[in-house]
């Protein structure tokens, strides 16, 4: 009775059985063959025909079998199995099973990393070398232990593949890179590991990502200490350091928060030259070091522990140690730009929209998880000093990088509307271009709204803009004598992409409102839409999209000035780590700030802010684009519908 499921966006079979009542049975051993069609063989007697075979013990009933290929078709067949190599007899001979397997969602290109302080890093795509080469002569290459498996299986990322280790032991290993060869870096300087993992969700306890030197099964190993990055007994990371087995030794730094399994997670391990040590996920702090962390290096071993036991279930990819401890800023860039420079944003890819049938949109309508929305139960301040946000009320900015090819008609960049029965009654905030290059900003709908018409022609078909608007959170209707001060509540400013300069055009535009309502006063909800109102196909952006940031903003501050436009519309990577992380910030539909400063990977943070790099990013893929506050959520996804990825190139970025 074997059987098995294929999570969604997994590569792996999770694999299921009853186990053999039969007392001489040893070992349960599976035997399997990557083929489709049939008749498909497997005869475990006749090693030609399967590809591979995996022993377990008679008290085990689950395996999970991954590292394997994306869409594609598994065969399986199960025997019980004596020590002295017999077939139980009480169970039938065989029992098979066939599976096709999902993929990863795959995410872009990953991007490079020009570190000058990157001492190894091991992409593990298709080999073990080590590409970053700091002494040019392939001296830290890795080496595969006699007999390891590791398996080169697709990643997270595009045309990237990622190391497998399938807990039989195998590991990889540097003799070379100790502490010795690099001038005491790992006993008495600074340095940083970094990976991405992705863990089995049959990962036994205490597995290590990696060790630092060849440990006896006995004994105090001479009093010299070694360590290793490992899973703890509750499923979090742990820094783990001891001599042999000297208790008295030991130095435990392990997170209290635990990582998923079945997914992949980023890791940061850095060690201060005062020994202090942190651990990193997903590019937030997670634990710093009671006391100092022996850290010698004698050897480099990944996927196995100090003694070649616990080994790692799971993938390990872009592994990477670096001769400095870095800073919290530069984990977090080196999460979401994959190098510690925080002035990274890459600008290689954006999202092509054909005017017609594409458009993205925000994964979900939460009120919670859009800055755009604005619910009335929020009394907003009428008055507000000028350069600064209301001291009540729900301010916000959006910026976007794009170009668009044809304004033959109206062209909508970005809109967030709740869509009515009655589609007059849409309380919309959008910005369109239209054909005579002015940019239409509407705030509410067809009977109560604000709206800004741009000066004629800032805006030509086949050039790149930088667009920035922001909404100071005060009152915006509903009196006729107040009808100027709900103007002021919004300014747009175009940043040039070729040296950053900004220019307010707010004043060289032209106001109005709506038939003979002075304002709105409505909530404001539904979908964030990049390259679209609501669904409609009606005035679709053609052209390209770069980046879109959309982004709470606080109450009873200074509004973001010249310098902060700047980088959140041209390097939105630096804006969030210079601006952002660490802050007090607002969520959505919320008047103070929220309990916990801004971080990245985490619902604080990920709520009030949206940065989507359409293909640039870390976890973009084909159809989904995410945000780099936390790019694993997929809550945070830009979906696209009939858009894709392409190559662009923006002059000045």
């Amino acid at each position: 009775n074997l059987a098995g499921t294929t999570p969604a966006n997994t590569q792996q079979v999770n694999l299921t059985w009853t186990k053999s009542t039969d007392p001489l049975v040893a070992n349960h051993v599976i035997y399997w063959k990557k083929a489709s069609g049939s008749p498909i063989v497997i005869d475990p007697d006749d090693s030609t025909t399967y590809d591979g075979k995996i022993t377990l013990a008679s008290t085990e009933n689950s395996y999970t079998h991954s590292g394997l290929d994306g869409s594609t078709q598994y065969n399986y067949v199960i025997r019980a199995e004596a020590n002295v190599g017999g077939v139980s007899t009480s169970e039938p001979s065989v029992n098979s099973y066939a599976k096709t397997t999902n993929s990863f969602d795959e995410g872009g290109p990953i991007n490079p990393d020009p570190d000058e302080d990157l001492l190894v890093y091991y992409q593990f795509n298709g080999d073990l070398t080590d590409t970053a080469q700091y002494h040019g002569d392939n001296r830290y290459d890795l080496t595969a232990v006699s007999g390891a498996n590791i398996v080169f299986a697709d990643s997270q990322f595009s045309n990237n593949t990622a190391a497998y280790f399938d807990a039989s032991n195998g590991y990889a290993y540097n003799n070379s890179l100790n502490d010795t060869n690099e001038a005491d870096l790992f006993s008495s300087g600074g340095f940083t590991i970094s990976l991405w993992f992705y863990a089995d969700e049959d990962m036994k306890q205490f597995s290590s990502l990696m060790s630092s030197r060849y440990v006896p099964e006995t004994g105090n190993d001479g009093g010299i200490q070694s360590w290793q990055l490992d899973s703890n007994k509750n499923q979090g990371l742990r820094w783990r350091s001891q001599a042999g087995e000297d208790k008295s030794t030991r130095v435990h730094t392990s997170t209290g928060n635990t990582y998923p399994t079945n997914q992949w997670s980023h890791a940061t391990f850095v060690k201060q030259a005062d020994g202090t040590s942190l651990v990193y996920m997903n590019g937030v702090l997670e634990v710093t070091s009671s006391e100092s962390q022996p850290t010698p290096m004698y050897a480099l071993k990944i996927g196995t522990n100090r003694r070649e036991e616990h080994p790692w279930k799971g993938y390990i990819d872009e592994f990477k140690i670096y001769k400095r401890a870095l800073t919290a800023e530069e984990v977090n860039n080196l999460y979401i730009n994959d190098t510690p420079s925080t002035d990274g944003t890459s600008w290689n890819q954006g999202v092509d929209f054909n005017g017609s049938s594409g458009y993205a949109r925000n994964s979900n309508n939460w009120n919670g998880q859009n800055p755009l929305h604005r619910l009335t139960s929020i009394t907003p301040s009428n008055s507000v000093s000028s350069g600064q946000t209301a001291a009540s009320g729900q301010p916000w900015a959006v910026a976007a990088v794009f170009k668009p090819t044809d304004l033959s008609t109206s062209r909508t960049l970005w809109s967030q509307s709740k869509m009515e029965s009655d589609s007059r009654h849409n309380d919309s905030v959008k910005i369109e271009i239209d054909t005579n290059g002015r940019i239409f900003f509407n705030y509410g709908d067809n009977y109560n709204a604000l709206q800004w018409r741009s000066a004629n022609s800032l805006i030509t078909a086949g050039n790149w803009y930088g667009l920035y608007v922001d909404f100071n959170g005060g009152s915006t209707g509903v009196s006729s004598g107040d009808i100027n001060r709900y103007y002021s509540r919004f300014q747009f400013k175009l940043v040039n992409l070729s040296n950053g300069s900004v220019t307010d055009i707010t004043s060289g535009g032209s106001w109005s409102h709506v038939n003979s309502s002075y304002g709105t006063t409505q909530d404001v909800g539904g979908y964030f839409y990049v390259g679209s109102y609501v669904t409609n196909t009606a005035n679709r952006f053609k052209g390209q999209i770069a980046s879109t940031v959309v982004t709470t903003l606080r109450t009873g501050q200074s509004l973001p000035d010249d310098t902060e436009v700047a980088m959140i519309v041209g390097d939105p990577i630096k804006w969030i780590t210079t601006y952002k992380i660490g802050n007090p910030w607002r969520k959505p539909n919320e008047n103070a700030d929220y309990s916990s400063n801004f971080a990245t990977g985490s619902a604080t943070g990920e709520q009030g802010t949206k940065i989507w790099l359409m293909g640039d990013g870390t976890n973009d893929s084909s159809s989904n684009i995410a945000s780099q506050v936390n790019g694993s959520s997929s809550d945070q996804y830009l979906q696209l519908n009939s858009a894709s990825t392409t190559s662009v190139s923006i002059p000045g970025l």
